[in-house]
């Protein structure tokens, strides 16, 4: 080869490595992506991304950066694709390889498909009766959760006792199981009793933790099925701080654990949040006791019937302020409460996070799909689910408002008075329901 064959070598090897810089926008050759039709779209729709400079085969194409379930068609212009399942809302790019990657990307919304069935509860009728999932009763269940076990564990609250649902079988896992509640501890969980349980929680060692609404006290309850009392004098009512039993609570309603052995405590009636340690001493966290709709530092922060929390991220938690008809957000890190979505007003109204309105919301679940955020809320009155999406937006996704019992897809489906919430910790397309007026509990599948 002689030396001007060389040259131009050279000079091609150093044109295409000026393709292959991580600015996307100095490579020319990169593919372009200038729209999609449509722009929004379910998993399993053919989505149509129309642009330049694209191979005529083996384009790598992603939703949000997941890639596309498979290409229909595809030319140097034109590439046809299916949207996977639970990609998310995001970026439409095209890549010929893992460096010459689009220049330009388009916006992509996601619609999820909601399918409602009914997991567990004979829908309509109230009882407690065990066994098939599908000729179980329970009776206006309330807290819910899943373990990494495939067990789901129920706070079935006028039977007064936790029930565990697995393999389409549904038991009693701990408490005297019917209408009169007690105040008992027990290493056999049969003959340890609850009065009114309500919000529930689980850690990592499969110890569940349970707000015993009349009992004024948080159990625990061991993987064995053993009760006990961490924190609460137990039927004694009041709003002391201390330890163990000294602490002092006034119908705590909901419990969500922080690094696998904190508490916190939504204490309805003391308009408070509490955080329990380990060792079950309790400190108020915010709230005066006083009721209010005020924010600033945990200290001077007003609450109206804290009803419900879960962990936003590890230096936050999202409270349903129930008597505020809001969302709340208690940042523990920087000691401030600031306001997450509704404006005080009850209603149904669909719209950004700080215009929408509520009717008595009562729990709330939340899931990270394609790297972003999704916030379910259980709002209760208006017997819908209702998301608060990555962008602030909030709209009803399940039910159609209606009190009634009906299983279908998302905005088809009915529900009564759902309360409680809780995505499977194995697969988080699935989503459980309490469907408290239906004395049943409802899975939806996501997609």
């Amino acid at each position: 080869m002689n030396s001007y064959k060389i040259f131009i070598l050279i000079l091609g090897i150093v044109y295409l490595s000026s393709c292959r810089k991580k600015d996307k926008n100095e490579c020319p050759v990169c593919p372009i992506v200038e729209s999609i039709s449509p722009v929004s779209a379910h998993a399993g729709d053919t989505i149509t991304i129309n642009g330049s400079q694209f191979n005529s085969s083996g384009n790598i194409v992603k939703f949000n950066d997941v890639s596309a379930t498979r290409i229909v068609s595809e030319n140097s212009s034109q590439v046809r694709a299916v949207v996977p399942a639970n990609c998310g809302s995001g970026p439409v790019s095209v890549d010929i390889d893992d460096e010459l990657t689009s220049n330009r990307s388009v916006a992509f919304t996601y619609i999820s498909k909601y399918t409602v069935t009914t997991f567990a509860g004979t829908p309509v009728l109230a009882g407690d009766v065990d066994g098939a999932a599908a000729i179980a009763k329970f009776n206006s269940p309330k807290g819910i959760v899943s373990d990494k076990l495939g067990n789901v564990f129920v706070a079935d609250r006028n039977n007064n006792c936790i029930r565990k649902i697995k393999a389409g079988l549904v038991t009693t896992f701990a408490g005297k199981k019917g209408p009169t509640g007690g105040f008992v501890n027990s290493a056999n969980p049969l003959t340890a009793e609850f009065n009114f349980p309500y919000g529930i929680d689980i850690n990592k060692s499969g110890e569940l933790f349970v707000a015993d609404l009349f009992n004024d006290c948080i159990r625990k309850i061991l993987p064995s099925g053993a009760v006990s009392t961490i924190a609460g004098v137990g039927t004694v009512p009041g709003d002391v701080d201390g330890a163990g039993a000294i602490a002092q609570f006034n119908w705590p309603t909901d419990v969500s654990i922080f690094e696998d052995s904190i508490l916190f405590v939504a204490d309805y009636l003391n308009n408070k949040i509490k955080r329990v340690a380990a060792s079950g001493r309790t400190v108020t966290l915010a709230g005066t006791g006083t009721k209010g709709n005020i924010n600033g530092t945990l200290a001077s922060s007003l609450f109206f019937a804290p009803l419900s929390l879960t962990l936003l991220d590890n230096s936050s938690l999202l409270i349903v302020d129930n008597g505020n008809v809001q969302i709340r957000v208690l940042n523990f890190v920087n000691s401030t409460t600031t306001n997450f979505a509704g404006t005080g007003l009850v209603g149904a109204f669909d719209d950004r996070s700080s215009s929408a309105t509520f009717n008595y919301p009562t729990d709330i679940a939340m899931r990270t799909i394609g790297g972003k955020k999704e916030i379910y809320i259980a709002d209760q009155l208006n017997n819908v689910i209702r998301l608060i999406d990555a962008n602030g937006n909030v709209s009803k996704v399940i039910g159609d408002g209606t009190a009634s019992f009906k299983d279908d897809e998302g905005t088809k489906a009915q529900l009564n008075r759902p309360y409680g919430l809780a995505f499977d910790v194995l697969d988080n397309r699935i989503l459980y329901i309490t469907d408290e007026g239906n004395h049943c509990i409802r899975k939806v599948v996501i997609e």
